[in-house]
Formats: C-alpha cells, sequence, structure tokens
C-alpha cells in the first residue's frame, strides 16, 4: 500500500513492491516482538506449499524451524507461513 497525500493507492505499476516491503516489516515487527514460536534464532513455519530444504522434502501442512531470513525469503515466494504465538 502506498500513502500519497493521506490516500491509499492499490493497483499500481508498482504495488507488488508495496506488498513485499509490507510483509518484510510485519514480519520482523512480530519476530522482534515474541509474536512467533521462536527458539534460538529459528522461526516455526508451517508449509504451504511443497518445499525440498536441504535436501529433505516438505508437503503442505508439515512443520520446519528455519533462520529469521530464510522463513522470510520462503513466506515472500509462498511456500511458508510462520506460526504465531496465540495470547
Amino acid at each position: 500500500m502506498k500513502a500519497v497525500e493521506n490516500k491509499e493507492m492499490r493497483g499500481s505499476f508498482d504495488s507488488w513492491q508495496n506488498d513485499v516491503i509490507s510483509i518484510m516489516r510485519e514480519t520482523y515487527v512480530k519476530y522482534i516482538t515474541g509474536s512467533y514460536v521462536s527458539k534460538e534464532g529459528k522461526i516455526l513455519c508451517e508449509v504451504k506449499s511443497k518445499l525440498i530444504l536441504n535436501g529433505k522434502t516438505f508437503n503442505e501442512g508439515d512443520y520446519v524451524m528455519v533462520g529469521l531470513n530464510k522463513a522470510l525469503a520462503l513466506r515472500l515466494a509462498g511456500y511458508v507461513k510462520p506460526c504465531e504465538v496465540n495470547s
């Protein structure tokens, strides 16, 4: 979403860039605030699309622990969704 003069622009030629930045911001904020299930710098993620990682195959519905950067890249590609702590 792009804000220009207090108006939101959607569907512009660069809207995908805004979506990427929004996902990056959300991921980092939730990681820093402890909203994700994490341990030793790795985030628990649910696999959303078949994925081969480090020679192992993960199917939809499986769970995998990956580092923050890899979780972000895989989320942007649509392969995983980080698991959040329910409060």
